[in-house]
């Protein structure tokens, strides 16, 4: 399997229901993203895929959680908690219809701080 590992920033904010029941303050943060797309064989040009087409997808699928003041406004976060690991399941739901001729998801992995991330893939 060959893989490519795309990387996207954008900044927006949340606010996060903890373990304890309590709403965390609404905060922003620059979030980095990370696509990883793999395939088995190479197309005929010697790519999995091309970086640029993965990258205007993952602007054109984070797009929509920077446009209101809050993930959490966002009518895909209504009943969903707008953690890191619930934006990485957005982030591959909304990738997964644009792949083509054998592509895969390997994973999406998604950093809201430095040193903390989250990783899905679908395994």
């Amino acid at each position: 399997m060959y893989t490519v590992k795309v990387e996207h920033r954008f900044k927006a904010g949340h606010c996060v229901r903890l373990p304890n029941g309590e709403l965390e303050d609404a905060h922003h943060h620059e979030w980095h993203v990370w696509a990883e797309i793999g395939r088995s064989t190479l197309d005929n040009c010697g790519f999995v895929v091309d970086f640029h087409k993965v990258q205007r997808w993952l602007k054109q699928i984070t797009q929509p959680l920077c446009e209101k003041p809050m993930i959490n406004e966002l009518s895909s976060f209504k009943d969903i908690n707008p953690t890191a690991e619930n934006i990485s399941i957005y982030i591959y739901d909304q990738l997964l219809p644009l792949l083509y001729d054998g592509l895969k998801i390997i994973s999406i992995e998604v950093h809201e701080t430095p040193g903390c991330r989250a990783i899905y893939t679908n395994k």
